[in-house]
């Protein structure tokens, strides 16, 4: 069944109701945000300077990490510092995530030590370096340990920004790594083309890291996703990676979550230091030559961890789908033999495909014994909350509400499972099944004007994603207009399926022969999500479609005429 989500009217009603800002917020937000502890930062910053201290910054092997590093090159290099700040990111196979006491022995004693997206949970490590005589300053996101009491445990650093470990210490706590790395360079770049580049980068970390478009964040994405196609304003390894997408022309908030971010993720999740290659590529700014070569290699490895995501995915829901038989959620399996770098992608794909958290787990490369492996949520549920639950049973431990890392013994497993199934039975109550489908807005097509008003409001209220999510329109009695000998086409080699009306085209990448088999009417209902599509400098209005049908009107007009047609067969018979 069809039914309609709330009372929304127009999409403002509906974008308020879910960021709780004002119009004149959302389209002209000039806050400045209070984050506690940046001009405390700065100062570090410009007295290390002063004083010529070696500044070492560790980042992370994700997007966020690699993009709030290349941030703090930016910034530095800006600030004439560039050569006395050097970047280290982990090693994801053999150190894992965050800074270790391994990584702190590399560092020069008595110089700076900034950790960006991890540090709030590295006490052995910063312990370290305060010992050696460095100064520790530590940008963070996540949420730290905490004690046996419940109380957290935070690390010894000189200064800890992290809205997230310390409630109130921000207005605004949505930010990711590179949000912070950008509001902190922001006080310390020279120039305004350095700030440009910066805010690129932030808004593919905040994209890419699934954070609130909200607050500060719906500036930082909205500027950065406008900036990044100009050259004078994005580094030269970044608008090659643009070219590399055929994305340089306008970048969109599905462009960064589907071309740019797996691509800089790839190299991380292949090799051990691979993440320091995304990491180089949007630190260079000189000649685009060298820049497309490097842009060129980021997407062979992309096809490179495109296929091995898929092979292990159907060989994980296989397991997957026996557990969910047995009733054992969250599914938490053990795949040897996985590559490392995609347990996170696979798990997110079975706890879709499972509706319910999935935890992955592998034995670690060069410790015989020990299993690690990553956790991803499905829908409202907080993961971390719940694995938490388990720690006695963990080595170590570290995420938020939608994505965990995580390592213990093998032969603690067993009893770790036992303890999370029953956690998770007793916050996450059973639901039966909802297979209606729901919507927000609705127009009717025989309205044209009206209809093209309604997505020009769609459009205007956006960028969309995590914290306000685009609104799923349903279009009645939309007049297709015809195709050839028909009113579709299959395009990308049947990878999709296309119709057109006079306001709008239909597209769907799943269940491409659902509208052949409907009958392929002229007239449709059909329910989706509504966005731009720019191609060839052209642009025109698209509706990414998860359901489709003949026009309830048409199909009541053949039923009223079979009636009629009934009626007036059964009286030539009498």
């Amino acid at each position: 069944m069809i039914r309609k989500r709330g009372s929304f009217s127009s999409a403002l009603e509906f974008v308020s109701h879910n960021t709780g800002m004002s119009e004149e917020k959302l389209l002209n937000d000039q806050k400045t945000y209070r984050i506690d502890g940046l001009e405390e930062a700065k100062d570090m910053l410009v007295k290390a300077m002063e004083d010529r201290k070696t500044i070492y910054v560790f980042g992370d092997y994700d997007v966020d990490g690699v993009c709030a590093s290349a941030i703090i090159t930016i910034g530095m290099t800006s600030a004439g510092y560039g050569e006395k700040t050097i970047v280290r990111l982990p090693k994801r196979f053999s150190e894992g995530y965050g800074v270790s006491e391994k990584a702190v022995d590399e560092f020069e004693a008595g110089q700076v030590l900034v950790t960006v997206d991890n540090g709030i949970t590295a006490m052995p490590a910063i312990r370290k370096a305060k010992e050696k005589g460095m100064q520790v300053l530590v940008i963070d996101h996540h949420l730290p340990l905490q004690n046996g009491k419940g109380d957290p445990t935070i690390p010894e650093a000189d200064l800890i920004i992290d809205p997230k470990a310390f409630p109130g210490s921000a207005d605004f706590d949505g930010y990711c790594g590179a949000g912070l790395a950008y509001r902190l360079m922001g006080g310390i770049a020279r120039d305004s083309r350095a700030l440009w580049k910066m805010i690129c980068l932030a808004a593919i970390a905040t994209i890419a890291d699934v954070m609130p478009l909200t607050g500060e964040n719906r500036r930082i994405v909205k500027y950065g996703l406008a900036g990044m196609t100009d050259m004078n304003r994005t580094t030269t390894g970044l608008y090659a990676l643009l070219l590399a997408c055929e994305c340089a022309e306008r970048v969109t908030e599905e462009t960064v979550s589907y071309k740019l971010a797996p691509c800089l993720n790839a190299p991380g999740r292949l090799f051990d230091y691979g993440a320091y290659e995304s990491y180089k590529l949007l630190a260079y700014d000189r000649n685009l030559a060298p820049a497309k070569k490097m842009a060129k290699q980021q997407m062979e490895w992309n096809k490179t961890r495109r296929s091995l995501s898929s092979e292990w995915t159907v060989r994980a829901m296989e397991k997957a789908d026996t557990h969910a038989l047995m009733g054992k959620k969250p599914v938490i399996l053990q795949i040897d033999g996985i590559p490392e770098g995609i347990v996170g992608i696979v798990a997110g794909r079975v706890a879709k495909h499972v509706k319910c958290p999935c935890v992955i787990l592998t034995q670690a490369q060069g410790q015989p014994g020990m299993l690690k492996g990553s956790a991803r949520s499905y829908g409202d549920i907080h993961l971390f909350d719940i694995l938490k639950e388990g720690g006695g049973f963990l080595k170590s431990f570290g995420g938020h509400k939608e994505a965990a890392g995580l390592s213990l013994e093998d032969s603690k497993l067993e009893a770790f499972r036992r303890r999370i199934y029953a956690v998770y039975q007793q916050r996450v109550p059973e639901t039966s099944a909802d297979n209606d489908l729901y919507y927000d807005l609705e127009a009717n097509g025989k309205d044209g004007e009206s209809l093209r008003r309604l997505l020009e409001e769609i459009q205007k209220y956006g960028p969309y994603g995590q914290g306000n999510p685009q609104p799923v329109l349903y279009i009645r009695e939309l007049l297709l207009t015809p195709t050839g000998s028909g009113y579709y086409r299959y395009i990308g080699g049947r990878s999709a399926v296309r119709m057109s009306s006079a306001e709008l085209d239909c597209i769907s990448f799943h269940d491409v022969e659902q509208f052949e088999r409907i009958g392929a009417p002229a007239l449709i209902d059909v329910m989706g999500t509504a966005s731009i599509n720019h191609y060839m400098g052209k642009s025109r209005h698209r509706l990414e479609f998860s359901y489709i049908s003949e026009s309830r009107t048409a199909q009541r007009k053949q039923s009223a005429l079979a009636a009629l047609i009934a009626r007036k067969a059964a009286g030539r018979c009498q």
